[in-house]
């Protein structure tokens, strides 16, 4: 029953360190689009509003850019909604990966009490059939005496 609760927990870290790695890698994927999102809404503007003061593009065009960067920004808010659960996620994964090891922990210590008992029992079991031999090797010297 131990056995099956050691490798629960066991188990249950593993997943636990799974999601962790998963949720790490795709934290770090999205960190970096946001960053490149970022990178290039700056970018196009800066390259509109050069554009507009040079004449090489009309207002209209301009306001196309600009409904551009608003869809851009959009998707920057979602992805960093994403990161900030991601980043949630993670200290919830943190606190299943110590559960599980505290539970592993738990049932390692109770196997060690239940090997100990056992080894006790062992123990109390010779030592009282080396008793009884003694006392019959004693009522024998009784006997004889």
């Amino acid at each position: 029953m131990l056995d099956k609760a050691a490798r629960s927990a066991t188990l249950r870290r593993l997943r636990t360190e799974r999601r962790h790695r998963d949720a790490a890698a795709r934290y770090a994927m999205l960190d970096a689009s946001v960053t490149e999102t970022e990178a290039s809404i700056r970018k196009e503007h800066a390259q509109a509003k050069a554009c507009v003061h040079s004449g090489h593009y009309s207002k209209a065009d301009y306001a196309r850019v600009l409904a551009r960067q608003a869809q851009a920004l959009d998707a920057l808010a979602m992805l960093r909604a994403e990161l900030e659960s991601l980043v949630a996620q993670r200290s919830v994964v943190g606190d299943e990966m110590a559960d599980a090891g505290r539970a592993r922990l738990r049932a390692e210590k109770k196997r060690e009490k239940i090997v100990d008992f056992r080894r006790k029992v062992a123990l109390a079991e010779r030592n009282a059939l080396e008793r009884s031999e003694i006392d019959d090797i004693l009522e024998v010297k009784s006997y004889v005496q």
